[in-house]
This record gives C-alpha cells, structure tokens and sequence, in this order.
C-alpha cells in the first residue's frame, strides 16, 4: 500500500505540469518596437497608453489547474504569459488594428527587430 509522499516526514503535494516558456526578448521587442509603436503612431497615443488599451480590449489570461484538473484562468500582466499565449495576445492585437484601423502591421519575420 503506498502512503501518501513525505518531506520531512510531513505530507506534500506533488504536481506535474508541462514546463512553460516566459516570452522570449525577440516577442517582447516586437509587439512594443513594431506592434505597439504602429498603433500609437497611428493614435496618437504614446506607447504606454496603447499597451494599456490593447490589455483593456484583450486581457491577458494567465491559465493554470486546480486540484481535480480543472483549468482556471485570472487576469495577467502580459509578463507572465507564456510563448504561446504572448503570440496569440499579440496577434489578437495585430489583427484589431487590421480590422479597425485599417493598419498593415508586418509579421515578426517581415521586419526586423
């Protein structure tokens, strides 16, 4: 019969996730050098406001399991996005100024940060 694990002959929770990647230098230049700056330059917002205004219209979600595998997301600062979740962020945002501004904002191999 296995007991339940010890540390210190205390009870502890063990977990197994998938590792998660923070976002890379090379994404997190591109929304601010090429996203953000397109939008605010069309704005005429300073950049700081616009990030503030994309987070407002696409809050980050920062997803992670409870006990039972049931998923939770709460709102985030983009910091704590994954690489995954920075690009669909980021794309949501690219793609609102398509549609709405009317913006063509290159693609992050199109353009060089």
């Amino acid at each position: 019969m296995r007991g339940e694990p010890l540390l210190n002959e205390k009870p502890v929770e063990v977990s197994i996730e998938k590792r998660k990647h923070p976002r890379t230098n090379h994404q997190n230049r591109y929304y601010w050098d090429v996203v953000v700056k397109e939008i605010a330059q069309h704005t005429g917002h300073d950049p700081e406001q616009t990030h503030e205004l994309s987070k407002q219209i696409f809050p980050p979600r920062w997803h992670f399991a409870r006990m039972g595998g049931t998923e939770h997301s709460t709102p985030t600062s983009t910091t704590r996005l994954d690489t995954l979740a920075f690009v669909e962020y980021r794309e949501k945002c690219r793609m609102w100024a398509n549609e709405f501004l009317g913006l063509q904002i290159s693609l992050p191999g199109e353009v060089t940060v």
